[in-house]
C-alpha cells in the first residue's frame, strides 16, 4: 500500500520500534485474556483459590504492561504523525517553490487540497494503525491458543477466514476505485469553489456565471463525489458485515456441531467460545477503521503523485554571488527569443517571437498591442516565468549560459496586473525608512499607509493604491529593471498623468530601466522606445530618443 510505503520512507528505523511496541501491546492484551480464561476454568472446577497469589501477580504485571506499551506506542505515534504532517507540508511547499510557473498554476487546487486534507487524513490514520496492529497481534496470539486447544477447530476457522479474505479483496478493488474517484472529484470541487471566490467581482456583475458554475459544475461534482464516496463506504460496510456473518456462523457451528462430532471436553468448548467472543471485538475494530486506512492510502497516492509531478517540473533556483555583475549591466541583448505553448484543448500552438531586443540601462520602454497579441507572454518569458523555447541573451556582450539564467532573472522586479501584496516585507533584512517615507509621499499614500518597521499598516486599499504600494515594495528591493503590466489601468486620471510626467523621470534618474505594458497613447512620448506587439511579434513604432534599437519579426 502507498500509505505504508510512505510511512516506511519517513519513519526509517523508528518503524521497527513502533512494530515492536505494537507486538508487546498486543501480546499483553492477549495474555490478559488467557489468564482470565484460565481463572474462569479454575472457578468452574471449584479450585479458584489455587495459586491465587500467582494469578493476581501475573494479571497485575500483564495489565501494567498493557497500559504501558499502549501509552508509549500511542504517544510516540501521535508525535510522529504530527511530525509527518509538518514534514510533508514543508516538502510540498518547498517543492512548489522550485517548480515552474505553469505547473504551480495548473496544480494549484490539488496542492491546496493535499495540504489541507490529505496530510491530515494520513496523520489520523496512524492512530487507526495502532488499533489495527494491536488487534492483529491479539487475534494471532489467540489463534495460537485456539490451535493449542483444537487443531481441527482452528483449521475450520482458517477456512472461514480464507473465504472472508477472498470476498474482501475482490470487493475491495471496486471500493478503492470508488474512493479514488471521489478524491478526484474533491479536487474538481475545490477548483470550482476557487472559480467563485477568485472571480467573485465578475460573478456579481454577471450572476449567470455564478449560476452556471453552481448548477452545472459544483452541484454535479458534489453529487458525483457523494455518489462515489457512498458507494465506496457502503462496499466497506458490506465487507464488514460479511466478515461478521462468517464469524458468527463459525461460532454457532462450533457450539452445536463440535460436541456432536468430536470428543472435546466441555471446558475446551467454553474456552473456545469465550475467546471467539472476545476476538470479535478487535476484529470489528479493524473492520471499522479499514475505511479510514483506505482513504489514507488514497491520500498517500495523491501526495506521492503530487511530489513526483512537482519534482519533474522543478527548476534550479539557487542564486550565485559570483553573478552580481549582472545587476551592473549596461546593455542587454535578446536575440531570437521564442516561446511556444500547446495544450490538448488547443487546435494549434500559441507562439511568441522570435523577438530581438536591445535594452540600454536607464531606458524607458512602452509596449502596447491588442488582447492576445503576446504582450504578457513576452513579459513572462523575459522574467523566466515561462521558459523560452528558443533564443539567447547577452549581457554586456557576454552570452548567458544555462546556469546564469536564474541570476539574470533576479535583476527584474515586476508589478503584475493581478498584483498580490504580502502583509510583510519578506526577504528584506534592512529597510531604509527615509526611502519608504519618500516613496509614500511620491505615490501620495502618506495619509493612508504607515510603516511600522516590518510591515505597512494596511494593504486594504483600492486597486490603484495597491499597485502603487506594490511598486513601492519593488523599489525597496532595488531591482535594476522594473516591469509594469498595465500598471496605470487602475490609476485615477490625475495620478496617471503624474506617473508619466513625474514618477518615470525620477525613477529613470535613479538609474532604473522601465519596461511597461500600457495603452495610454496620450503619454507615449515619455518613452525612449515605443513598441507594438502583434501576432506574437514585437516591432518598434516610435524612434528611440536614446538611439536604442528594437527589432522584431
Amino acid at each position: 500500500m502507498s500509505l505504508f510505503r510512505l510511512m516506511f520512507s519517513m519513519a526509517g528505523k523508528r518503524y521497527f520500534w513502533f512494530l515492536l511496541l505494537s507486538i508487546f501491546a498486543g501480546l499483553s492484551n492477549a495474555g490478559l485474556l488467557i489468564v482470565v480464561v484460565h481463572q474462569i476454568n479454575q472457578t468452574v472446577s471449584g479450585t479458584w483459590d489455587t495459586n491465587l497469589v500467582e494469578y493476581i501477580t501475573v494479571y497485575s504485571v500483564l495489565l501494567l504492561a498493557y497500559i504501558y506499551f499502549n501509552k508509549i506506542l500511542a504517544v510516540k505515534l501521535i508525535r510522529y504523525a504530527q511530525g509527518v504532517i509538518h514534514k510533508l507540508r514543508l516538502e510540498i511547499i518547498a517543492q512548489l517553490l522550485e517548480t515552474d510557473y505553469h505547473s504551480s498554476v495548473k496544480n494549484r487546487s490539488e496542492v491546496i487540497t493535499t495540504l489541507t486534507q490529505d496530510t491530515v487524513i494520513i496523520s489520523e490514520s496512524f492512530l487507526h494503525i495502532i488499533q489495527v496492529s494491536n488487534s492483529i497481534v491479539t487475534v494471532l496470539f489467540c489463534f495460537c491458543y485456539l490451535g493449542y486447544l483444537s487443531i481441527f477447530a482452528i483449521l475450520v476457522l482458517f477456512a472461514f477466514l480464507g473465504v472472508g479474505v477472498a470476498v474482501y479483496w475482490h470487493s475491495n478493488r471496486r471500493v478503492q476505485g470508488q474512493l479514488a474517484q471521489a478524491r478526484e472529484e474533491e479536487d474538481r470541487f475545490i477548483k470550482f469553489v476557487r472559480d467563485i471566490t477568485d472571480g467573485f467581482k465578475e460573478i456579481k456583475l454577471a450572476p449567470e456565471i455564478g449560476a452556471e458554475i453552481f448548477q452545472e459544475k459544483i452541484k454535479t461534482t458534489s453529487n458525483q463525489n457523494v455518489m462515489h464516496n457512498s458507494e465506496g463506504l457502503i462496499g466497506l460496510v458490506h465487507n464488514k458485515l460479511i466478515g461478521q456473518f462468517l464469524l458468527f456462523i463459525y461460532l454457532g457451528g462450533l457450539l452445536t456441531l463440535m460436541p456432536l462430532f468430536m470428543d472435546v471436553p466441555i471446558a475446551t468448548i467454553v474456552n473456545y467460545a469465550f475467546i471467539m467472543l472476545y476476538i470479535i471485538r478487535p476484529i470489528e475494530v479493524s473492520l471499522n477503521v479499514i475505511p479510514n486506512i483506505s482513504r489514507a492510502n488514497i491520500s498517500a497516492k495523491k501526495i506521492t503523485h503530487l511530489l513526483t509531478l512537482l519534482k519533474s517540473k522543478s527548476r534550479i533556483l539557487k542564486v550565485s554571488a559570483k553573478n552580481r555583475w549582472l545587476h551592473d549591466f549596461s546593455k542587454i541583448e535578446i536575440k531570437g527569443m521564442e516561446y511556444t505553448y500547446l495544450e490538448k484543448s488547443m487546435d494549434k500552438p500559441f507562439r511568441m517571437g522570435p523577438v530581438n531586443l536591445e535594452i540600454n540601462r536607464g531606458s524607458v520602454f512602452f509596449i502596447h498591442g491588442g488582447n492576445g497579441s503576446g504582450k504578457t507572454t513576452f513579459i513572462y518569458t523575459l522574467l523566466g516565468l515561462y521558459q523560452q523555447s528558443a533564443g539567447e541573451i547577452l549581457v554586456d556582450g557576454k552570452l548567458l549560459q544555462q546556469q546564469d539564467y536564474t541570476d539574470f532573472y533576479t535583476i527584474f522586479g515586476a508589478v503584475f496586473s493581478d498584483v498580490y501584496l504580502f502583509e510583510e516585507l519578506y526577504g528584506l533584512k534592512t529597510v531604509d525608512t527615509e526611502k519608504i517615507a519618500k516613496y509614500l509621499r511620491l505615490f501620495e499614500l502618506e495619509d493612508k499607509v504607515q510603516f511600522d518597521g516590518s510591515k505597512f499598516s494596511t494593504i486594504n486599499l483600492s486597486s490603484g493604491q495597491r499597485k502603487r504600494l506594490a511598486l513601492i515594495v519593488t523599489l525597496l528591493r532595488d531591482y535594476p529593471v522594473l516591469v509594469l503590466d498595465e500598471w496605470t489601468a487602475d490609476q485615477d486620471p490625475f495620478f496617471r498623468k503624474k506617473f508619466y510626467q513625474e514618477v518615470i523621470p525620477i525613477l529613470a534618474a535613479e538609474g532604473k530601466t522601465i519596461i511597461a505594458i500600457t495603452h495610454d497613447d496620450r503619454y507615449y512620448q515619455f518613452a525612449d522606445v515605443l513598441c507594438k506587439m502583434e501576432d506574437g511579434g514585437l516591432k518598434e513604432v516610435l524612434p528611440s530618443r536614446s538611439n536604442n534599437k528594437l527589432l522584431g519579426v
